[in-house]
C-alpha cells in the first residue's frame, strides 16, 4: 500500500489524483493512498476513521461532476486493485480498479460469447466507479444501468468494516425497513412519489428495494466498493449501427419518434441537433468521421440481430423509415462489421471530444473556464418539447451550445461553452433553468452522471424536503461523522 502525506507532496508527485473529466479546479488533500487489495483498503479506511479524517474515493476519474475530487482530508484510489476472477457460468468477480476496457479484453479471450452490457462510452472507467455512480450510457435503453448487472458488492463501511451485500439476501420490507446483521436496521423514510425511468440523482429510494441498490449509485457517500460480482449477457450475433441524417433540422423529432414507434427492438436511440453537426464540421479533429453534406441533424440507432434474415429485415425497415421521412439515400449510414463499429464510435465520440478540446483552448487564455453540461431527462414522449425548451434557454442567453443524447429515454445533454469569464455565470444559470424545466416536465436533474460536487444543489428542485431528509438520515446512519465524500453535500 502506497501512501503520500502532505498537501505539497500529493500535488507535486501525483497531481492527476486531483483532476477528473469535470474540469473543476482547486481540489486538494492532506494525503493520498493507493491500496492494492480490499484488506489494505479496509486498513486505510480504519486509519482515517481513527483520525476523524474525511475520505474521498477515487476510481478512473472519468466522472464529469467532480465526485472524485477532494476538498481536503484524504483520497483513496482504487486504481491498483486489478484482479479479475475466472468467468463462472455467466458471472465474473472483479476488483474495483479494473477498467471497462480491461474487462472487455479479458472476456474477449476467456468468454467470447459473453459481454458486460453497461457502456458509459468511457473505456477507462473503473468498474468500482461505475457501480458507485450506477453508470449507464446509450445502450441502457435496452440493457439498463450498471445496477441491473451487479450480483453482489464487497464494501468497506466508513468505520473500516468490510461487508458483502448480495442481491436477493436483504430487502426493504413493509414499512420501508431493512435489518442486516452488519448494518443494523435501516429505514427508507419518505420516498419519491413517482420514480423516474432513468435517474442518478441521490439515492435510489424505492418501495421494496434490494439493499444492494442503496449502495449502487451512492457516489461513494455510503461505502467504498472494493469488489463486485458482475452478471454477463450472451453476445448478439450481429450489432447493427445506423445513422439517419435528416436534411431539415425540423425533421429531427418526427424522425426520432417514427423510429421509437417502429416496433424495432432498439439497443440505443440517440440524436444530434443541427448545432452539433455544424460544430463538428467547423474545426474537425484529425481523422474524425464527419456528417455528410446536406445533413442538418442525426438520429442514431443500434440494434441486434440473430441472423442474416433478421439483419436484412432490420435494414429494410430502416430504409423504409428513411424514405417515409423524406431522407435521400446519401444521408443514410448503416453497417454491422468491426470496421463499421469503429467508424460509428468515432462519429459519436468526436462531438464531446471536440467540445473538450475547445474548452482546453479557451482555458489557455481564461484559466478556470470549464464546460457547463446538463444531464436531465424527461418522459421519453416529451423529449422533443424538452429539446425545444433547452434550445430556447441557450439561444435566449446568447450562448454557444450543442444538444445531443439518448432520445429513447428522454435524456438529453446540453453542453454550453462560455467564450470568456463574462459568460460563465450565464452558463451556470442556463444549467439551473434546464434542470428546472426537466423537473417541471416530470423528469430528473441527473439521469446518468450523478450529482457529485457540482450538481448537489439541484436535488432540492426535484424532491420535497421529506425525501431529502430521508436520504440524509440513511447517510448518517452509515456514516455518523459524515466523513465519506464530505464535499458531496446533497444529503
Amino acid at each position: 500500500m502506497r501512501i503520500l502525506q502532505g498537501t505539497g507532496a500529493v500535488s507535486e508527485r501525483e497531481p492527476g489524483i486531483l483532476t477528473d473529466e469535470s474540469g473543476m479546479a482547486g481540489a486538494w488533500c492532506d494525503e493520498a493512498c493507493w491500496p492494492s487489495s480490499a484488506a489494505e483498503a479496509a486498513e486505510y479506511v480504519r486509519s482515517c476513521a481513527s483520525r476523524s479524517l474525511p475520505l474521498t474515493i477515487s476510481g478512473g476519474r472519468t466522472g464529469v461532476v467532480a465526485g472524485a475530487l477532494p476538498d481536503g482530508g484524504a483520497v483513496l484510489s482504487t486504481c491498483l486493485m486489478k484482479r479479475i476472477g475466472p468467468v463462472e457460468g455467466a458471472t465474473v468477480a472483479v476488483e474495483a480498479g479494473v477498467t471497462l476496457e480491461e474487462l472487455w479484453h479479458r472476456l474477449s479471450s476467456d468468454a467470447p460469447g459473453l459481454f458486460f452490457p453497461p457502456d458509459p462510452t468511457e473505456t477507462a472507467a473503473s468498474l468500482g466507479g461505475m457501480a458507485a455512480t450506477d453508470a449507464s450510457g446509450s445502450d441502457s435503453l435496452l440493457y439498463g444501468s450498471t445496477r441491473r448487472w451487479v450480483g453482489s458488492a464487497d464494501l468497506v463501511l466508513p468505520d473500516g468494516s468490510p461487508v458483502t451485500i448480495v442481491r436477493g439476501d436483504c430487502a426493504f420490507g413493509p414499512g420501508g425497513t431493512c435489518r442486516h446483521p452488519s448494518l443494523g436496521t435501516l429505514a427508507l423514510g419518505e420516498i419519491p412519489a413517482h420514480p423516474n425511468q432513468k435517474d442518478a440523482a441521490g439515492y435510489a429510494l424505492r418501495e421494496g428495494m434490494d439493499l444492494l441498490d442503496l449502495f449502487l449509485g451512492s457516489e461513494g457517500t455510503l461505502g467504498l466498493v472494493t469488489g463486485l460480482v458482475l452478471r454477463l449477457a450472451t453476445s448478439p450475433r450481429t450489432i447493427i449501427d445506423a445513422v439517419l441524417f435528416h436534411p431539415d433540422p425540423q425533421g429531427l423529432w418526427p424522425l426520432a419518434g417514427a423510429v421509437r414507434q417502429s416496433g424495432l427492438v432498439l439497443r440505443a436511440l440517440e440524436v444530434m441537433d443541427r448545432e452539433c453537426l455544424d460544430f463538428m464540421r467547423r474545426d474537425p479533429l484529425p481523422g474524425a468521421v464527419l456528417p455528410p453534406e446536406g445533413a442538418s441533424c442525426a438520429v442514431m440507432v443500434r440494434l441486434e440481430s440473430s441472423g442474416d434474415a433478421m439483419t436484412d429485415s432490420i435494414l429494410g425497415r430502416l430504409d423504409d423509415l428513411a424514405t417515409a421521412s423524406g431522407i435521400p439515400g446519401g444521408l443514410v449510414w448503416a453497417g454491422f462489421d468491426g470496421a463499421w463499429d469503429s467508424r460509428m464510435r468515432s462519429f459519436r465520440h468526436s462531438l464531446p471530444e471536440m467540445v473538450n478540446r475547445e474548452i482546453s483552448r479557451l482555458r489557455l487564455s481564461v484559466p478556470g473556464i470549464r464546460k457547463y453540461g446538463s444531464d436531465s431527462a424527461v418522459p421519453p414522449a416529451l423529449a422533443g418539447d424538452f429539446h425545444a425548451g433547452i434550445r430556447a434557454i441557450i439561444d435566449g442567453a446568447g450562448l454557444a451550445g450543442v444538444v445531443f443524447g439518448h432520445a429513447g429515454q428522454g435524456h438529453l445533454h446540453a453542453n454550453v461553452l462560455p467564450r470568456g469569464e463574462a459568460e460563465m455565470e450565464a452558463s451556470e444559470r442556463c444549467m439551473q433553468e434546464i434542470a428546472r424545466l426537466a423537473v417541471s416536465m416530470g423528469g430528473t436533474v441527473s439521469a446518468e452522471h450523478g450529482l457529485g460536487r457540482l450538481k448537489g444543489g439541484l436535488l432540492g428542485m426535484m424532491h420535497p424536503p421529506g425525501v431529502i431528509a430521508s436520504m440524509t438520515r440513511l447517510r448518517r446512519s452509515l456514516d455518523p461523522e459524515g466523513r465519506f465524500a464530505r464535499a458531496i453535500r446533497w444529503a
